[in-house]
């Protein structure tokens, strides 16, 4: 994910290790995670799935994370330094949700 709007907003920097840390955070604990899901027939994509397979694996993370709002299935999108979230934004990401569910 090379484009120019990552380039200059610095998320193509940001971005992978943001998905490192999601990743190695929620991995091995019942919870499947998947990175650049692509979603409906254009080229949306969301940074990460996350879904959450088991009722001990959810009370896990509302206890011991930042995510206590998680529920079965969760969606992250990574904002990077100079990429705010405006409300065109966060209706992209609204709708890409909808897509994947």
């Amino acid at each position: 994910m090379n484009s120019e709007r990552d380039s200059q907003t610095g998320k193509s920097a940001i971005d992978p290790i943001f998905k490192h840390m999601i990743t190695a955070l929620f991995q091995g604990q019942g919870i499947n995670i998947q990175t650049e899901v692509e979603v409906g027939l254009f080229p949306l994509r969301i940074d990460v799935v996350i879904g959450i397979q088991t009722p001990e694996a959810l009370r896990a993370i509302r206890g011991q994370t930042p995510y206590e709002h998680f529920l079965n299935d969760n969606i992250l999108e990574f904002k990077g330094p100079g990429d705010a979230l405006t409300i065109d934004g966060f209706y992209r990401i609204l709708t890409r949700s909808f897509r994947y569910f």
